[in-house]
């Protein structure tokens, strides 16, 4: 990407851009999402992003349709790196802030990360090979069953409360 192109995708995210960290107990994730009307302008920042936009998905008159994208994972921290000397104040402070907390947490997949487990193999989460991290999820059947139970709780408690 050009200087040019990074500063244009900067000017088009500080305006249109959703910077966020979403935290779940099945999933943990760095995101840059937008959505648009205008098709041409979304596909373009989509593209040089290396993502794919949506849409257009048709809305009640007289609502133009709409586009959108979301940009997830090391692709999003990459971005958010690039574009952060063009950003203003508010949101140079929200991708900071988002970039802290997917860097603190420790059990994301990142290539070139070494093992505990075994150095000369692949770092695939919790410090752990995935041979490794698999074995100890076969230990702990428990544990997905307890993770899983929780998220559909908090979705029914979350649901019930909308209905009310």
């Amino acid at each position: 990407m050009t200087k040019t192109e990074i500063a244009w995708l900067a000017g088009f995210l500080e305006g249109e851009g959703c910077f966020h960290y979403h935290d779940s107990p099945m999933q943990k994730s760095l995101r840059i999402a937008v959505n648009g009307t205008d098709g041409d302008v979304i596909r373009r920042a989509a593209a040089l992003m290396g993502c794919k936009a949506n849409g257009p998905y048709p809305r009640k008159a007289p609502r133009k349709p709409v586009f959108q994208f979301t940009c997830s994972g090391f692709k999003a921290a990459r971005i958010m790196k690039l574009i952060l000397p063009y950003m203003g104040l508010r949101r140079t402070a929200k991708i900071n802030e988002v970039l802290a907390r997917w860097q603190s947490y420790k059990h994301r997949r990142e290539p070139g990360l070494s093992t505990s487990c075994h150095p000369n193999k692949p770092h695939y989460a919790k410090g752990l090979c995935q041979t490794c991290y698999n074995a100890m999820w076969a230990k702990k059947p428990e544990s997905k069953a307890r993770i899983r139970a929780s998220y559909l709780k908090r979705r029914q408690q979350k649901n019930e409360h909308m209905v009310h």
